[in-house]
């Protein structure tokens, strides 16, 4: 109970709703970052002041009477949740002390993305979870790994997942096997996604797309709970495809760990050969050969004149066009052993 309290507590966290500031603290940290405008200002300043060595009390008899209900925390969909998320990750990333810390924002957005897919709207068009997935994500991840490199490795947010639950679980038994496994897994990791985006009716669907990021998710955990954290590189389809793509960024770092500029083909020179990668490669290039073909006028009205209605047909084509596509590569390599 209160009176069994001491009358000063020290916390780690103040609210700028009545407390009080001494003057020697902001002659050391200034004032309060206004950028935040609104939302996690006062956290912020908090860390300051911590890292400063100043020391936080709460007084255990102050009464503060609040004017006002608080129910802003649940305006997510406004102006409000912008600021109060974007402020919440700048908190993460400005003084998180360990990996886990400053890569809980990529798992609040995972998680957030999940949500809504299965709790929110279930009309696609009202429902962000779809444009999160296919578009943001997806499609800004290309230009994203070509100019910053692997970002994917960086932000994974199951990476996250993995170090939290790695600690409870041990090591992994299956680590030394990896190499033998090679990229087969991230091509077929690869080959899913595509015929959810390409081939599957429902694909729009915000429970279909919560369900597939759920999936997707505990698969590839247990894989890296067995594999090791390695699995991520090796296994997972979308941060093997950021990888490749990064090894086209005009920036890259020498064996001093400074960063310099490049030929994209150096990078690409440089990759690291394999079982499997040229699976990953005959899935990426036989997918998008696919998707152009659907477009065409000649697919429209013939094999695909059902559209999204079934998922026979659009199935049976992205297996064809990949297939078509390893079999040139095969031929194409055996030519050109041939000739060298």
């Amino acid at each position: 109970d209160r009176a069994s309290m001491p009358e000063l507590v020290e916390v780690q966290n103040v609210a700028f709703e009545g407390f009080m500031v001494r003057r020697a603290v902001i002659e050391a940290i200034g004032l309060p970052d206004p950028s935040f405008f609104i939302f996690y200002d006062d956290a912020e300043y908090a860390v300051r002041a911590r890292h400063a060595g100043f020391t936080i009390l709460a007084v255990r008899d102050a009464v503060l009477v609040r004017q006002l209900a608080f129910d802003q925390q649940h305006d997510l969909s406004g102006w409000k949740g912008f600021y109060m998320y974007r402020n919440l990750f700048v908190v993460h990333f400005r003084y998180g002390e360990n990996v886990l810390v400053r890569l809980k924002p990529y798992l609040i957005v995972l998680a957030v993305v999940v949500a809504v897919g299965l709790l929110g709207p279930s009309d696609p068009p009202a429902n962000l979870a779809g444009y999160a997935f296919y578009i943001t994500f997806w499609v800004g991840l290309v230009p994203a790994s070509l100019l910053l490199g692997p970002v994917w490795q960086r932000v994974n947010p199951l990476r996250t997942l993995y170090a939290g639950l790695s600690r409870l679980t041990g090591p992994a038994p299956a680590a030394d096997r990896l190499p033998r496994v090679g990229y087969w897994p991230a091509a077929a990791s690869l080959l899913a996604f595509a015929w959810l985006e390409l081939a599957y009716p429902d694909r729009a669907n915000p429970r279909v797309v919560a369900g597939f990021l759920v999936v997707y998710g505990v698969l590839h955990l247990l894989g890296a709970l067995w594999f090791g954290a390695g699995w991520f590189a090796r296994g997972d389809g979308f941060e093997v495809w950021s990888t490749l793509l990064g090894r086209l960024s005009p920036w890259g770092r020498r064996t001093d760990g400074r960063l310099v500029v490049r030929s994209p083909l150096d990078g690409a020179d440089g990759l690291p050969l394999a079982r499997g990668l040229a699976a990953v490669v005959v899935v990426l290039v036989g997918s998008t050969a696919f998707d152009g073909v659907t477009r065409t006028q000649w697919w429209q009205s013939g094999f695909g004149k059902q559209g999204d209605a079934v998922a026979g047909p659009p199935t049976l084509g992205l297996l064809v066009v990949v297939a078509l596509t390893a079999a040139l590569y095969v031929a194409a390599t055996a030519a050109a052993g041939r000739i060298a």
